[in-house]
């Protein structure tokens, strides 16, 4: 948790939000840099809180100082498939603005979050501007490439592949924290069920199993997650 002069640095100087991310640190120019800093606003949410919704117009474009966001999209059913995570120094919204359509995704604060954000008017001419700017649109495409072929690999997998794929992706998530707090995600049903498209039921019946294999164990020490066991378990498929 950063301390409150920490995050008065955040919301008094905004370009601070510029470092985080590094395609914007490595190929703005100074000019441009002053100009997103002094057009940006900063504001916290809370664990839980929504941060924009699908289908609502995408004026906004989102940059993460801190903690980690997940995108989701309603299902048929009513309940929400996880489609990706964001966290430090990421952009969210981006795609949406540029396309000039309603935002496509759901953002949610994971954990607590601090972000800045900055109206689409500002921030698409420079990107227009700016021809070394234009390698997010590459490198947003490939993640969106990915995205579809995970989950296109996800519809193909077991109860107990889909659970051990849906741990390791929160546990690479909080790699550089893996903390008691991290591990309450991680081992969330209701997390892992956004994650994998499975029943809390049927995931709490899996993760029982995997206690019961020693893949997961949780004693005095604290918990422990047998990283490699799971991913023999969903060696056969891309994302492994």
């Amino acid at each position: 948790m950063l301390t409150k002069n920490q995050i008065s640095n955040v919301f008094t100087n905004k370009n601070s939000i510029l470092f985080k991310n590094k395609i914007l640190y490595q190929y703005c120019t100074q000019e441009q840099s002053s100009l997103l800093g002094e057009n940006m606003s900063c504001i916290n949410y809370r664990k839980g809180e929504a941060i924009f919704h699908e289908g609502q117009p995408s004026y906004l474009i989102y940059f993460i100082y801190s903690g980690v966001v997940k995108l989701w999209k309603e299902g048929l059913h009513g309940d929400g498939l996880i489609i990706r995570f964001a966290k430090d120094g990421d952009m969210v919204g981006f795609w949406s603005s540029h396309e000039n359509v309603d935002y496509t995704l759901s953002a949610t604060a994971l954990t607590d979050v601090q972000l800045c954000y900055i109206k689409k008017d500002v921030f698409l001419p420079i990107v227009q501007s700016n021809s070394s700017l234009q390698i997010i649109l590459h490198d947003y495409v490939k993640e969106l490439k990915k995205t579809e072929d995970d989950l296109r690999n996800m519809a193909e997998m077991n109860v107990r592949e889909k659970v051990a794929n849906s741990l390791l992706v929160f546990i690479n998530l909080f790699k550089d924290k893996l903390d008691e707090a991290a591990y309450r995600i991680i081992l969330s049903r209701k997390e892992i069920a956004g994650h994998s498209a499975i029943c809390e039921d049927r995931i709490s019946k899996q993760l029982s199993d995997f206690k019961k294999e020693k893949i997961i164990t949780i004693n005095s020490k604290g918990i422990q997650i047998d990283q490699k066991a799971l991913q023999k378990i969903i060696n056969p498929y891309v994302f492994a």
